[in-house]
């Protein structure tokens, strides 16, 4: 497994105690500070790589900025075109990604490996309208579920580090307890990724609309 050499948290919200049943970095002592501070202050303890710490939000214009030097980049991010702005970005950096999001008791997990594997705009070509799909807002989430799926996609960051992972979509219902693993195709038709002569078509997978958490 390849050694960790450094995180950069990029994060423009501060701390809410709505947030403190499902991102265990934060304490009540917490509330009101940026959030990446607060991570970036506590992950640095525990580690032994340096955490670089960016309280600003993903743009359009500083998106290529934020990914300069990674590797692989993880979207915990709770705002669905932030997530498309994210998959775009790391497309055209060739980047893999590890996309995820958590409503209610359900979760999913994409590995994007560009040039190898369906991006988020494969399966969802289109980013939802405002109001389209549902928020943590309006219908919460079971902490444990974030905390399952934050697992997966550390264990995910790791392979692709290691130059060990795939692309694959992963479903979780916490109600069965049942996780699922498909491998959807690149989508010929795809805005962002189907420049690529590996693109293979459409697979009976896409649908889903993408989940925040």
């Amino acid at each position: 497994m390849a050694p960790i050499e450094g995180l950069r948290l990029v994060d423009g919200d501060r701390v809410e105690i709505s947030n403190l049943h499902r991102q265990m970095l934060h304490e009540v002592e917490d509330i009101g500070r940026p959030k990446a501070t607060v991570a970036g202050e506590k992950l640095a303890r525990l580690g032994s790589f340096p955490v670089e710490v960016r309280n600003e939000h993903l743009t359009a214009e500083n998106a290529a900025d934020l990914l300069d030097g990674m590797d692989v980049a993880i979207d915990a991010t709770d705002d669905v075109a932030t997530k498309f702005l994210l998959n775009d970005a790391c497309v055209a950096a060739g980047i893999p990604l590890v996309h995820a999001g958590v409503i209610g008791f359900g979760g999913q997990l994409l590995a994007i490996v560009p040039g190898k594997g369906p991006c988020l705009r494969c399966l969802f070509p289109d980013s939802p309208a405002e109001g389209e799909t549902a928020t943590c807002r309006d219908a919460g989430i079971l902490g444990p579920v974030a905390g399952f799926i934050g697992t997966l996609q550390a264990r995910t960051a790791l392979e692709l580090l290691g130059g060990h992972g795939e692309a694959r979509f992963l479903q979780f219902d916490a109600r069965s307890m049942l996780l699922r693993a498909t491998h959807p195709r690149r989508s010929p038709d795809c805005p962002v990724c189907a420049a690529s002569s590996m693109v293979r078509g459409r697979s009976h997978e896409y649908g889903h609309r993408p989940q925040v958490p």
